[in-house]
């Protein structure tokens, strides 16, 4: 962006985590997400201990499944209002009267949401961490899904950020992210499934086998 700068950037950025940090509601969450993970990460690995599966593997995998299904629910509210809602209180027009441009006010807003979507993902590593020790998950798995997690997360970020300065009320950005989210989550889905019959067909084949 023009006129954009890192100084800048990261002022505001600090400014925004300085404020989340102020407020007892984000200690609350974080506890609340760490007791949720654990309940699923438990009763994952409670379940398939005893099966024939791969104990490991499978526990990683059902608990990346839910760190990133969390994370779809709990992420789109930290940027969805950070535009229209410091609007709505003032805070907005006080930036915009410093030396700071457009583009600072904007990165610095995203990055900030960032970090604390990371954060939020840093919160489940020890459970990450205790399905690898349980065996047949490789570092090149462990380091795709993360990257995966963290550049989902970053879109996702970004999606709500787009629409906050778009809607002048928070409640219709916060809809507008939601519904955007929902509908590339599951119709991607729904859309594979629906065009599958098209891109496939029967074919017989003849083979010849020795009695």
């Amino acid at each position: 962006m023009k006129g954009t700068s890192w100084h800048g950037v990261r002022t505001v950025a600090a400014l925004e985590l300085r404020q989340r940090a102020r407020t007892s509601r984000w200690k609350i969450v974080l506890l609340i997400w760490f007791l949720v993970v654990a309940g699923l990460f438990t009763l994952t690995y409670a379940g398939l201990t005893d099966s024939q599966v791969k104990a490991g593997r499978s526990v990683y995998d059902l608990t990346i499944f839910f760190v990133l299904g969390l994370s779809l629910l709990v992420v789109p509210s930290l940027t969805s209002t950070s535009v229209n809602g410091d609007r709505e209180h003032g805070v907005l027009a006080t930036l915009q009267t410093t030396l700071l441009t457009a583009g600072d006010i904007v990165l610095g807003k995203l990055l900030a949401s960032w970090v604390v979507a990371l954060v939020l993902t840093a919160v489940t590593l020890p459970f990450l961490v205790m399905g690898w020790l349980s065996g047949g998950v490789g570092w090149s798995t462990i380091v795709a899904s993360l990257l995966v997690l963290v550049l989902v997360l970053l879109a996702v970020c970004t999606m709500g950020l787009m629409f906050s300065p778009l809607t002048a009320r928070t409640a219709a950005s916060v809809v507008l992210t939601y519904l955007t989210v929902a509908a590339l989550v599951l119709g991607t889905v729904i859309t594979f499934f629906l065009s599958f019959p098209l891109v496939s067909e029967s074919e017989t084949v003849r083979y010849y086998g020795i009695p």
